[in-house]
């Protein structure tokens, strides 16, 4: 039997593969462009005269809708890389795994409006996001880990094989179909934490179970599907691999994390998305003040989010204006 190859010293040292388009100039212009259409939008709805105040509430809704997926895109053509982030940032990497289908399908109109339609119309899913701090919107949700776990090491994906840009959040590493498995082996084997968002594909299957293998229960955190069918068919497999079983019904909480017993908890609480998952953090030598006091104002804060969020929408309504006449 040939003797195991250890794994590489470094990212660089696995079989290079097509990468997707990045590009920070043409990146921050789309952002750039998406500000300005959502300047154009609020103007619309709050700016117009009173005899067309429906129809330039629909066209305003409508551009700030365009604005935001036009920066949105923007921010995913602007990336960084995580052969990038790696390399700035030696600290322990914050690991996330999920179904590549899954991902690809969170992208499209037809998935968003769906979600939105649910919000309105379901309180009980309204209360897992809601209660979390946590966006019901898959991609918005990566933008916020995003910007909490990069305060505390460098968050890193696999990339999805063929897109054609960046998916949001974790800074994506590509690499071929033979090297994949010695990849996620080697990120989990250094992780300080790892995200898990539960899917049914066998590679996905493959690396929860790697996961378990290597026994270390206080690193994981799962995300819950949006669906409880979802959840129950993740639960039935899962099931037959923990040491101890999650819970029989879908939680109302958003998350799970689990204590050195491999005894699942979940994370709730009407509470911003920091202090939702403190209890985990803590359980990882993670502490509130790990984080910067920027974004404990502006992200853990209710009335932070609300001061920031009205001088953002006083800014886009007053340039909007400015735009328009």
């Amino acid at each position: 039997m040939k003797p195991a190859k250890s794994p590489p010293e470094s990212v660089s040292d696995y079989e290079a593969v097509r990468h997707p388009f990045r590009h920070a100039g043409i990146g921050r212009l789309f952002q750039f462009a998406g500000v300005c259409i959502c300047f154009f939008g609020l103007a619309s709805i709050f700016g117009g005269n009173q005899d067309d105040a429906l129809d330039l509430m629909l066209i305003g809704l409508a551009a700030v809708a365009g604005g935001y997926y036009a920066w949105l895109r923007g921010s995913r053509i602007s990336s960084v890389s995580a052969e990038e982030l790696l390399d700035s940032d030696s600290r322990a990497p914050i690991v996330f795994i999920r179904s590549f289908g899954d991902e690809e399908q969170s992208f499209r109109l037809k998935t968003l409006s769906g979600m939105i339609r649910r919000y309105f119309v379901d309180s009980a899913f309204q209360q897992r996001y809601f209660q979390a701090g946590a966006s019901f919107w898959r991609p918005m949700l990566q933008q916020q880990f995003k910007w909490l776990f990069n305060q505390i090491g460098p968050y890193v994906a696999i990339g999805r094989p063929g897109e054609k840009i960046p998916a949001t959040g974790a800074a994506r590493l590509y690499v071929s179909d033979s090297d994949w498995k010695k990849v996620v082996g080697d990120f989990f084997g250094k992780a300080r934490l790892i995200i898990v968002h539960p899917g049914k594909t066998p590679g996905l299957r493959w690396e929860i179970n790697e996961i378990i293998r290597l026994g270390v229960p206080e690193k994981i955190l799962f995300i819950l599907p949006e669906l409880e069918d979802d959840y129950l068919a993740f639960s039935a497999w899962v099931n037959s691999e923990l040491p101890e079983k999650m819970p029989e019904t879908m939680p109302s909480a958003r998350f799970i994390a689990f204590d050195p017993d491999w005894k699942p908890y979940p994370l709730g609480g009407y509470k911003m998305l920091l202090d939702t998952l403190l209890p985990y953090l803590n359980r990882n030598g993670v502490s509130k003040k790990d984080f910067s006091l920027l974004y404990r104002f502006v992200f853990n804060s209710w009335l932070g989010a609300l001061l920031v969020s009205v001088v953002v929408l006083l800014l886009l309504f007053v340039l909007g204006v400015v735009l328009v006449s």
